[in-house]
């Protein structure tokens, strides 16, 4: 007699890993994708290249550096959405300036043009 019950339990316990087993292996495998960037990287991209693009451009016209401004601005922002406070602040105070700049130089020239 218990050579009958052990041999149920051995066949159940059998079973039950076999099922559990099949199953594992008849799953549906994940599709691999192609590495995609995040739209927050994207949009980080474009802030950068906008900011580096016109602090270049920014001796050619006031509209530059107001631009340059509003760059740094969006590079605060991704860098806080990114988590990355200390660059936050920096881009923030970046932006500040620029805008300073934009407005100390627009008051120029219309004072100029005013003459």
């Amino acid at each position: 007699m218990a050579i009958s019950v052990h041999h149920s339990f051995t066949a159940r316990l059998s079973r039950r890993t076999t099922k559990a087993h099949n199953s594992y292996e008849n799953r549906p495998k994940p599709h691999k994708k192609a590495h995609t960037p995040h739209m927050l990287t994207i949009f980080g991209f474009i802030a950068v290249t906008i900011m580096m693009l016109s602090y270049t451009l920014e001796s050619r016209s006031k509209w530059y550096v107001l631009i340059f401004a509003a760059a740094s601005a969006a590079t605060a922002l991704y860098s806080a959405l990114a988590g990355v406070y200390p660059i936050t602040v920096v881009e923030a105070i970046w932006a500040l300036i620029a805008l300073r700049r934009f407005t100390t130089r627009h008051s120029a020239e219309q004072l100029k043009l005013s003459q």
